[in-house]
């Protein structure tokens, strides 16, 4: 009951009466709605879905600030990946307008919202599919986490359980990415993939110097070895510290810089 009223407060904070409503009417007949929220750091309105991870997700970007970031110079590529229904890709859209932004994102629930999000945003690219260490297809798997947890996993992969796996998808790698889009320089690479980055950093040489900055949330409670592979990967950037869920790497020269209230290895 208690976690329930947590859930309910916490709700009530972050989208509302209305929102609250929603998600409560949602809960019982087993509905999504739409809520349409505005907020000062999206230049248009946005929707997200009550009741689901939406609603968190909403305050992690809008309320908590957890993509806030000190720059010498506004960034002109962004990838956003893992872009869920886009709120990070409208937060970066808003405050670097003429930034080109490819947002990332496999599943095909969090993929409409995704597109009706940035539709109205011309420098916001939506990719359908997911980083992966290699060019191939994957399961798209749902362990239960909602909205904002589902993994990807190799086709073949024998521990994905056919009951869990909500949908195949294209995985590509990040220089294939780069290629497609004809990127020679990322300023913020933003990665909230759900464990996938474990294989995505375990062989990381052929693009890691092409990026100046990044933005990772690490999954371990998920697949175990994601920080291990991560830190084992970016041993080359200049400054690190972590804000929020988020780890930060940085170089010197590039657009961002740490927080003075931040601890930064290697910063002067």
């Amino acid at each position: 009951m208690m976690q329930s009223f947590e859930t309910m407060r916490r709700y009530l904070r972050i989208v509302g009466v209305k929102g609250l409503t929603l998600a409560l009417l949602g809960k019982i007949f087993r509905h999504t709605f739409y809520l349409r929220m505005r907020h000062p750091l999206m230049r248009l309105p946005c929707v997200v879905r009550c009741p689901s991870s939406d609603v968190p997700t909403f305050e992690q970007v809008f309320l908590k600030h957890e993509y806030d970031c000190q720059l010498r110079r506004s960034p002109q590529v962004i990838i956003d990946a893992g872009a869920n229904i886009g709120l990070a890709s409208i937060y970066f859209a808003t405050r670097f307008p003429e930034a080109r932004i490819i947002a990332i994102e496999p599943e095909d629930g969090n993929l409409e919202v995704l597109r009706l999000n940035t539709r109205e945003y011309p420098n916001v690219t939506v990719f359908p599919g997911a980083l992966w260490g290699r060019d191939e297809q994957l399961h798209v798997v749902d362990n239960s986490y909602g909205n904002w947890g589902f993994m990807t996993s190799s086709v073949g992969d024998p521990q994905s359980k056919a009951a869990s796996i909500a949908q195949e998808t294209n995985g590509i790698t990040v220089p294939s990415l780069l290629k497609k889009y004809g990127i020679q320089r990322v300023d913020i690479f933003k990665i909230d993939i759900e464990g996938a980055e474990k294989e995505l950093f375990e062989d990381c040489a052929a693009w890691i110097e092409q990026v100046d900055a990044l933005i990772v949330e690490l999954h371990d409670r998920m697949k175990p070895g994601c920080a291990a592979s991560f830190h084992a990967g970016t041993e080359g950037f200049d400054m690190k510290w972590q804000q929020g869920e988020n780890e930060f790497r940085a170089r010197r020269g590039g657009c961002m810089v740490a927080a003075a209230n931040e601890r930064a290895d290697g910063l002067a």
